[in-house]
């Protein structure tokens, strides 16, 4: 006999690359998210310094208001 017996061959394993570009999206989407919450309380940190500064400011103000009216000469800092 001429002919070779026909063996299934096995098969290797193909990694799936759709997976694993699917895991990587997801990665870089939780990175993202992440950045966006770290500038959310960047921007809240920056709004609280803002408005201590502009409390400081009014104080300040009333300050020089009050110096000015009750003494003959104004106070210049």
């Amino acid at each position: 006999m001429f002919y070779k017996e026909c063996r299934p061959t096995k098969l290797k394993k193909r990694p799936n690359y759709a997976l694993s570009i699917l895991g990587f999206k997801q990665f870089q989407l939780s990175v993202i998210s992440y950045q966006l919450l770290v500038i959310s309380y960047q921007l809240s940190v920056i709004s609280y310094q803002l408005s201590v500064i502009s409390y400081q400011f009014t104080v300040y103000c009333l300050l020089i208001t009050e110096k000015t009216t009750h003494s003959p000469t104004p106070w210049l800092f």
